[in-house]
């Protein structure tokens, strides 16, 4: 990866790479709001002066839409152009919506014991599969049809049942009628967090384990690596180690001296504020010094 020297932190260093190697190029990711009530805290009054400041933080304006869109359609593309060649580490932080799975990945806390209807707006539909037994591998489907007497005896009517877990682990040869840590009672689908290293204190964690399961990525490493880049995440409460937070709060200064307290002002001038901390012209040098400092957190 890069780094930069020079007073405007203008020249870029890199190491030389071998024939079979690709240069690697730094994407963070954050997300910021913006408010139109939120103007400086202090200023000069005459004596006997009093300014009444408008309640609450008024509208908001985020500067980041439906995350998956904008990576796969906007981010990646606009990467590829401005650093042909070069493979991009996309970091993201630990937010639970940057964890979330696509409607159809294998997630065993997503599904039920026992078999179960499938109705068209259900959130999950899941994808099939394979598993080894026996030094054979086997297709896993986990839908199968089913014949339901019809009301007011119209006959049967077919219809899509989810096969549940308990027949998912059967078929694997991994079903245990009794709890392994008291034999007294049966297993379990959830054990509440008492899950062991064998992973077979319940039914649900016993399945998240195997190798389809334990392997299934987020919907945002899954729009990474497609397009062959780097997916990785930021560690948890660390946020000193994204630079991209000293940009938000540069621009958050501006917007405050530049603060009317209404949304349209905001809406128009936002652009700017972002701006003047990485100008479009010229060496973008004060996001580059926050590069370098947080640079130093990771390695200290």
């Amino acid at each position: 990866m890069s780094d930069f020297t020079g007073e405007d932190e203008e020249i870029e260093m890199t190491s030389l790479l071998l024939e079979n190697q690709k240069k690697l190029v730094m994407v963070t990711h954050d997300k910021s709001t913006f408010y139109a009530h939120d103007g400086k805290v202090d200023m000069w009054l005459e004596e006997g002066e009093s300014y009444i400041r408008k309640k609450g933080q008024g509208r908001s304006l985020m500067t980041c839409e439906d995350m998956l869109d904008q990576l796969k359609n906007h981010a990646i593309p606009l990467f590829e152009s401005l650093h042909e060649g070069c493979t991009g580490v996309f970091i993201f932080d630990q937010s639970s919506n940057h964890k979330a799975y696509v409607t159809d990945a294998l997630v065993a806390t997503h599904m039920v014991l026992k078999p179960k209807v499938v109705f068209e707006n259900d959130k999950f539909i899941f994808k099939d599969t394979t598993f080894l037994r026996d030094g054979h591998i086997i297709s896993q489907s986990f839908y199968e049809t089913v014949f339901e007497a019809g009301r007011k005896g119209k006959g049967l009517v077919e219809k899509r049942q989810f096969v549940g877990v308990q027949r998912i682990l059967q078929k694997c040869g991994l079903w245990m009628e009794l709890d392994s840590s008291n034999l007294s009672r049966r297993w379990r689908m959830d054990c509440n967090g008492e899950e062991t290293e064998n992973h077979c204190y319940c039914a649900c964690h016993l399945l998240a384990s195997q190798p389809d399961f334990s392997g299934q990525k987020t919907a945002l490493q899954e729009v990474v690596e497609e397009a062959g880049h780097i997916f990785e995440l930021y560690p948890k409460f660390h946020c000193e180690c994204n630079w991209i937070e000293c940009y938000w709060g540069a621009a958050k200064c501006v917007a405050r001296l530049n603060c009317d307290y209404s949304f349209k002002l905001l809406e128009k001038n936002l652009p700017s504020f972002l701006d003047s901390a990485s100008p479009v012209a010229g060496s973008p040098s004060m996001i580059r010094r926050f590069y370098k400092k947080t640079w130093g957190y990771i390695e200290a």
